[in-house]
């Protein structure tokens, strides 16, 4: 991993992973049938496709040649995985029921809590920048230059990530006709779960 290249092999997988999740996200929404509920899973949607873009072209000024996906899904491993299996699991329905999309979502909110594909990327990436004077060193790229130039963008999708889960479960809120309670949310500290003030979802088998 301790190299400019590897570095921009793991922003361009995410970007492909963010893609799919994407159209995941998209597709889901498009068979859903509660007014509230579409426009949630389309914004986290569109928030996926940007952060496709953004890592996409973050990568660009660290390789010419990206890997190809056969390779994204052994770098990426588990969560690369269970984005197949629910765009699978999507594909399947032509309309999703209450029950139904009860289910996926709390699925998501699991993969979220647990794999949350922002959260796996960028701790690669942050145990990279403190490599970065090394690494800068071997390999003549001042990597400190691009960490600190993309820094709000790093930071950006962090803040998606967090308001994806929160809206994740407002979502199993609406569908479970519980109001919200307070301070239900954890204090998003984006370091390791185990920081989270609350435990996590219950895992739904497939």
């Amino acid at each position: 991993m301790g190299s400019p290249e590897n570095i921009g092999n793991v922003l361009f997988c995410s970007s492909l992973l963010e893609k799919k999740t994407y159209k995941m996200y998209y597709e889901l929404s498009q068979k859903v049938i509660h007014p509230i509920v579409r426009p949630l899973l389309v914004s986290i949607a569109q928030d996926s496709s940007k952060h496709s873009i953004m890592f996409k072209e973050i990568s660009k000024e660290l390789i010419t040649t990206p890997p190809k996906e056969k390779q994204c899904k052994k770098s990426l491993g588990e969560i690369w995985n269970h984005i197949v299996e629910l765009t699978k699991f999507v594909k399947t329905k032509k309309t999703f029921s209450s029950k139904d999309l009860l289910e996926i979502i709390e699925k998501l909110a699991f993969i979220e809590y647990h794999f949350g594909e922002e959260y796996t990327i960028l701790e690669k990436v942050k145990t990279l920048k403190y490599m970065s004077q090394e690494i800068s060193k071997a390999h003549g790229i001042n990597l400190d230059v691009l960490f600190h130039s993309r820094k709000h963008l790093f930071d950006s999708i962090i803040e998606d990530e967090q308001k994806h889960y929160r809206t994740l479960f407002e979502i199993i809120d609406f569908l479970t006709k519980k109001e919200p309670e307070k301070d239900i949310h954890p204090k998003f500290k984006y370091q390791i779960p185990d920081a989270w003030t609350f435990p996590p979802p219950q895992k739904v088998t497939t």
